[in-house]
């Protein structure tokens, strides 16, 4: 690699490769002049970014997210560090059927929501970061966490018991999909159907309790 960066497109965003060698101030103008060059390709283009290679402290990232936008006339709705897991998330919710908008049409949080904090929206809600115990989202359509879930999750306030929430560790303290509720102890309403350590997850509703189960299925299922 010669250069200070890389970028590399993929279905839901794109990735910039940082050079190790290169010192942030080689990369935060490579990334000026190759979004500024590039402008009428991203303009009005809502997309994630990745980041590989030189790690960055969160303020050098948010300068670049800030000249991304700024040059690329873009919109950056989710950041995150090299994870396939994600790509895998987004992809396996986007291709349901009956969630094919669960993602186009929600709202996205960066960072974690601590004990204390409440988030309510009318959309469907993705948190790219964890949701601690104490914690609480409630939303009117689906909750997605890239992260770990330990606090309160409402997904499909008003009743909507169609909606559901996914999580990559799921371990809420009480979860509440539509006017079905369950606890962390209250077993006889949460069904579990997860075998060992299998990650990320999905919580819908099935014959009036809590289903969670993989959202992905296992590599050595055949």
């Amino acid at each position: 690699m010669t250069g200070p960066i890389v970028i590399k497109s993929y279905q839901n965003g794109i990735t910039l490769v940082l050079n190790d060698n290169a010192s942030f101030e080689e990369i935060l103008g490579a990334v000026k002049m190759k979004f500024q060059n590039a402008e009428k390709f991203f303009k009005n283009a809502r997309l994630s970014v990745t980041f590989e290679g030189k790690k960055l402290s969160d303020d050098e990232k948010g300068a670049i997210i800030d000249a991304i936008e700024k040059y690329g006339s873009m919109e950056v709705f989710c950041v995150m560090e090299k994870d396939e897991n994600m790509d895998l998330i987004i992809d396996a919710i986007a291709s349901k059927k009956d969630h094919d908008d669960a993602v186009n049409n929600a709202v996205f949080r960066r960072g974690n929501v601590r004990s204390g904090q409440e988030i309510v929206c009318d959309e469907g809600i993705i948190i790219v970061g964890d949701v601690h115990s104490g914690a609480r989202i409630e939303s009117g359509g689906n909750i997605v966490v890239l992260g770990e879930l330990k606090g309160t999750a409402i997904a499909g306030a008003g009743n909507n018991t169609d909606t559901f929430v996914v999580a990559m560790s799921m371990d809420p303290v009480q979860i509440q999909i539509g006017d079905v509720l369950a606890r962390n102890t209250d077993r006889d309403n949460m069904s579990s159907m997860q075998k060992g350590e299998v990650n990320p997850q999905i919580a819908t509703v099935y014959e009036d309790r809590i289903l969670i189960e993989p959202l992905l299925k296992s590599k050595n299922t055949h």
